[in-house]
């Protein structure tokens, strides 16, 4: 087949599978870095909730455990996650790195527990104990939009991010009258904000960092290295400026 042929139509090659199927690939949980440290997040299993209390004494207590932290702890520190969307009278609230008192999604992250060994950091968000208060919540993007509806987030007063309008051309109205027939759907996506439920299996990722250097090495499992690293592979894709 020359190169001429188009892509689209045409059956493609599998580039990654046979060291895959040979157990010659590399993943994230293979890599062995120095002082190497591991993370598990403790994740909400409110849509919304108050955050009374969390008490993580006992997760701190476990033999292995390095740090346990809370938005508390990181958010000031860290600062608000950035909306990278330039839309005009955009709604954007302010994200944090952890929960502060409140959580708005399922999966959001609470509390992250640093322990020697991934198995420690497991048992350690297992022993944080956190004091829910259950708030109105809506799931359905529809009902979201309704007058009364629970908001999302209240300071924003709506659960409206943005209306977006498309001027110009010919005349709509007038178009759908003299259509033969008009089609009416609901449209919705997953992918407008990075959540616990946006990728199955779940990604993972090693980090280092240099001091003599001041910058930093992450091996993403979410990312595709070239130029022949499949879906699943680590590879080191971004070092940067601490």
């Amino acid at each position: 087949m020359s190169d001429a042929t188009p892509y689209v139509g045409r059956a493609m090659k599998r580039v990654e599978d046979p060291r895959l199927i040979q157990g010659l690939g590399t993943y994230t949980d293979d890599l062995k870095l120095a002082g190497l440290m591991h993370a598990c997040i403790l994740r909400s299993p409110h849509a919304h909730a108050r955050i009374r209390r969390i008490e993580t004494s006992a997760a701190k207590a476990i033999p292995g455990v390095v740090a346990v932290f809370t938005g508390a702890d990181v958010n000031d520190a860290c600062g608000a996650v950035p909306c990278a969307a330039a839309i005009p009278d955009l709604k954007a609230p302010r994200h944090t790195a952890l929960a502060g008192d409140r959580v708005y999604f399922v999966g959001q992250a609470v509390a992250v527990a640093v322990a020697t060994s991934p198995y420690i950091a497991r048992d350690a968000i297992d022993a944080i104990d956190v004091d829910y208060d259950p708030l109105p919540a809506v799931v359905d993007a529809e009902n979201a939009l309704k007058s009364g509806s629970a908001l999302t987030h209240p300071d924003m007063g709506t659960n409206v991010a943005y209306t977006h309008v498309v001027n110009g051309g010919s005349d709509i109205d007038a178009a759908f009258r003299s259509a033969d027939r008009i089609i009416r759907s609901w449209r919705t996506g997953i992918r407008s904000w990075p959540s616990a439920t946006r990728r199955a299996p779940p990604a993972g990722c090693s980090a280092s960092a240099s001091r003599p250097t001041s910058r930093s090495a992450r091996w993403d499992r979410r990312r595709r290295c070239p130029p022949a690293a499949g879906s699943g592979a680590a590879c080191g894709w971004k070092s940067q400026p601490r």
